[in-house]
């Protein structure tokens, strides 16, 4: 079996193959974080300036529904 890295065939698409999975961990990042927020209670909400209402319309927002600046990739 050809390791992924190393086949020739393969070596064009590298770029966007790092795309692609960016986009996969970021979207697995951004579901935990409004997972999180979710979970915080009304104090620690309160803290951050959020409201409940705020932070569940926020968890319950679909993985690709984010804003621009937190999509952009750094390379």
């Amino acid at each position: 079996m050809s390791d992924l890295c190393c086949n020739p065939a393969l070596a064009d698409n590298r770029p966007a193959f790092r795309r692609f999975w960016s986009a996969i961990l970021h979207a697995i990042g951004l579901r935990r974080s409004r997972r999180q927020l979710s979970a915080l209670d009304d104090h620690m909400l309160a803290d951050i300036g959020v409201t409940r209402q705020d932070a569940m319309a926020e968890a319950e927002r679909s993985v690709w529904d984010a804003q621009d600046h937190w999509t952009r990739s750094t390379f």
